[in-house]
């Protein structure tokens, strides 16, 4: 799965975010939002995490978010 960031708000079921179709919100905890999607272009599930829009402002959450996301990256590009 795909991992995109951004500040969250409410997003509808079927709303396009850049190449990405909300399929559903399967949950989230206390630090994000997550939503499985679909990229349009590539024709496969992704997954988007969002950061609260609440805690945008919370400096080591947003670093904590970032660390995460990079981390993700790290383990992906370790599977090639």
């Amino acid at each position: 799965m795909k991992t995109i960031e951004a500040p969250i708000r409410e997003w509808s079921l079927g709303t396009t975010i850049s190449h990405c179709r909300i399929l559903r919100k399967p949950g989230g905890g206390g630090m994000d939002v997550l939503y499985e999607a679909e990229d349009i272009r590539l024709h496969r599930h992704v997954a988007l995490k969002f950061l609260p829009e609440g805690m945008t402002h919370d400096h080591q959450a947003l670093e904590r978010f970032q660390r995460e996301a990079q981390r993700r990256e790290q383990w992906k590009s370790e599977d090639l």
